[in-house]
């Protein structure tokens, strides 16, 4: 796997886990490799789809990311731009990231964040289902195991 594939993989591999989505690494590789490779949002958006998860992608502001309380896939202006997860939002403005480049969480000041973000968040819900009894986990467990 190339080192976009693998920060691509981190990065969603990673939402996933915070939605608490069982899905599988080398799936979702196989699943960049049909992707077009310059549209990181296409991709993500993509790939989140075939988990029943609806992206957006908002331009934003500090205060209605926090307000927000959701996790999100933040756009960064690091080498280019770089795709990071949410984690947190500290109420001393701290903001907690994970960076799938080097596979770790990080913590840094609202000064700083807001120096690196660009503005861009991607959320997603669970897409509607044709199935009403069923529950938005039970769907993504299911949709999941298929795979």
């Amino acid at each position: 796997m190339n080192v976009r594939s693998t920060y691509m993989v981190n990065l969603v591999s990673t939402y996933l886990s915070l939605c608490n989505v069982v899905h599988n690494r080398k799936v979702i590789g196989v699943q960049l490799d049909f992707e077009q490779k310059d549209s990181s949002i296409l991709a993500i958006s993509n790939i989140l789809k075939d988990y029943d998860l609806s992206c957006k992608t908002y331009y934003s502001d500090f205060d209605t990311l926090k307000k927000d309380k959701r996790k999100g896939i933040l756009h960064l202006r690091i080498d280019g731009g770089r795709y990071v997860v949410l984690k947190n939002l500290g109420a001393e403005g701290n903001v907690v990231f994970y960076d799938p480049v080097i596979n770790k969480n990080i913590e840094i000041s609202k000064f700083a964040f807001q120096k690196l973000w660009s503005s861009i968040v991607i959320y997603s819900d669970v897409m509607p289902s044709g199935n009403e009894n069923e529950t938005s986990k039970e769907r993504i467990t299911r949709k999941s195991v298929q795979d």
